[in-house]
């Protein structure tokens, strides 16, 4: 995914098909919940703040994602779904973690 340094952004070739594209969703969301439970072992595998703001931020930054060149509704359509993801991912870790 190159990085563009004048804009700030990375550029990726989309996926061609559905199939293509779950399997992209695939693996980001087994990464992000790989880095999520090696964050919670380091806090003791214990629900705090740490979790809470992280999870705040991250859905934050999830919903305010704009992608260029593609159609408002599929905008919409695609960050939610996204976000989506992410919340099932979050509460995923969430109910493994100790109060």
């Amino acid at each position: 995914m190159p990085y563009d340094p004048k804009s700030g952004q990375y550029t990726m070739e989309m996926p061609d098909n559905r199939t293509q594209a779950l399997l992209m969703v695939s693996v980001l969301g087994s990464a992000l919940r790989s880095t999520l439970e090696a964050l919670a072992a380091q806090n003791g595998n214990k629900r705090g703040p740490w979790f809470d703001e992280l999870s705040a931020h991250l859905l934050q930054d999830a919903k305010s994602t704009i992608a260029e060149g593609i159609a408002i509704g599929d905008d919409a359509k695609g960050v939610g779904l996204g976000v989506e993801v992410l919340q099932a991912t979050l509460d995923a870790v969430a109910r493994k973690l100790t109060v």
